[in-house]
């Protein structure tokens, strides 16, 4: 920030899509025919997954914009009995002003899990639909110049092992992905057991590649920070650890002194200190 700039000239709390005016007019939904898996898959939390069936939303505005995404095939119902209704009974209006009420209709979902995730998807098609709108590709309009996105490999489950384990990642690695994601971890497995899996890993796709791992919330926080410590020589890939990461946890539930009111980016940036 230059010394002569104030820090009421920049608000981090504005989305460049809150004053966007928007009337949807139609909503449409498309599915794919479900992919069915090899193997069932299994992380350390979940499973099984045996398949997968995209399913795509589609919103077009009183311009005949559209805004296409991908969208939760379990969160269908709450599009259609919670957001639905909004989106068409409302009339045009700020951006900012319409997630606000889309907001508030899962209040009584309780501002989180599958409503939560709904609400989340739905924004994304708005950012589609916005950026349509200007004739810039989504990067453009979030203010990007970087037209690339690494893309990674994810599965590896926590029910295949030893050659079939093996086998997956080297598969991922002719096909090009620089960076793998496997699964690890469970409520019975030893931080040991959990380090021999991922150095398995890391010993079949060699240095030259990326590794990231992912243990699906199974740990505590003791675990989790001794794992860290432990896994050190796996140079696995993370972005999201920083320094004193412990010290904060997000809120669980809605907090009564941390509810958003104005400002729709609260849900993004509301944490309790623990």
């Amino acid at each position: 920030m230059k010394k002569s700039e104030s820090m009421e000239t920049i608000n981090p709390a504005t989305n460049i899509s809150d004053n966007e005016m928007v009337k949807i007019r139609e909503i449409q939904f498309r599915g794919v025919e479900p992919i069915i898996f090899k193997v069932p898959f299994y992380d350390a939390t979940m499973g099984p997954f045996s398949s997968y069936g995209p399913v795509f939303l589609k919103i077009t505005d009183d311009e005949g914009y559209s805004g296409e995404c991908e969208f939760p095939g379990l969160c269908v119902d709450i599009l259609k009995l919670i957001f639905i209704p909004v989106l068409l009974d409302s009339p045009k209006m700020k951006y900012s002003d319409l997630y606000h009420k889309l907001f508030w209709n899962i209040r009584n979902e309780g501002f989180r899990g599958g409503a939560a995730m709904a609400l989340g998807h739905l924004d994304r098609v708005f950012y589609d639909l916005f950026s349509k709108r200007k004739r810039l590709p989504l990067y453009r309009y979030l203010g990007s110049d970087n037209p690339v996105v690494k893309a990674y490999a994810s599965g590896f489950g926590v029910n295949i092992k030893g050659a079939q384990l093996k086998e997956q990642c080297l598969e991922f690695k002719e096909e090009g992905y620089g960076i793998l994601k496997m699964k690890f971890g469970g409520f019975d497995t030893s931080l040991t057991e959990d380090i021999e899996r991922i150095a398995f890993v890391r010993d079949t796709i060699g240095d030259d590649m990326g590794l990231a791992a992912d243990a699906n919330q199974c740990m505590e926080l003791d675990k989790a920070m001794t794992f860290c410590k432990e896994a050190v020589h796996l140079n696995l890939a993370c972005r999201y650890i920083r320094p004193h990461w412990w010290k904060w946890r997000p809120c669980v539930r809605p907090h009564p002194f941390l509810l958003p009111t104005e400002n729709r980016n609260a849900r993004k940036r509301y944490f309790l200190p623990w």
